[in-house]
């Protein structure tokens, strides 16, 4: 893999995830493969590009794992705690490119080799996003 690869990854509620590499308008100049499965459905996806390499981190609603893309798709499992549908996201550079995930106790900070700080904040999240440097939660 280099850093030029068009890469998507497609997260099902079956658990499994999608990863194709290649020109997508292309059929035969792409390749596919399931790269994740899990009993538990994918409730969130991000590419992250930094230092070379490329890092797909999976949220469900059990687990957080990477995949670092650059590395024969090496799985590191980041917790047993996943996350609701549209709670999670990455941040930008001003936080390092983490992946951010939103549960009813707290925000959950990634790396792609472990879990980083958390901010206590409870509530029923039903959406978590970055916008420019605004790290952004809906509660219900």
């Amino acid at each position: 893999s280099s850093a030029h690869d068009n890469l998507l990854a497609v997260g099902f509620c079956d658990g499994s995830v999608l990863l194709i590499r290649g020109e997508l308008t292309r059929e035969r100049h792409s390749k596919q493969k399931i790269i994740h499965s899990d009993k538990n459905p994918v409730t969130g996806l991000a590419f992250r590009h930094v230092g070379g390499q490329i890092v797909l981190f999976i949220a469900t609603t059990d687990t957080v794992t990477a995949y670092n893309l650059t590395s024969r798709d090496a799985r590191t499992v980041l917790d047993m705690h996943g996350c609701s549908l549209n709670c999670t996201t990455l941040s930008n550079h001003t936080q390092d490119h983490q992946f951010v995930i939103g549960r009813n106790d707290a925000l959950y900070f990634y790396q792609p080799d472990g879990r980083g700080p958390c901010l206590a904040f409870e509530g029923d999240k039903i959406k978590v996003l970055w916008f420019r440097n605004y790290l952004v939660v809906a509660n219900r």
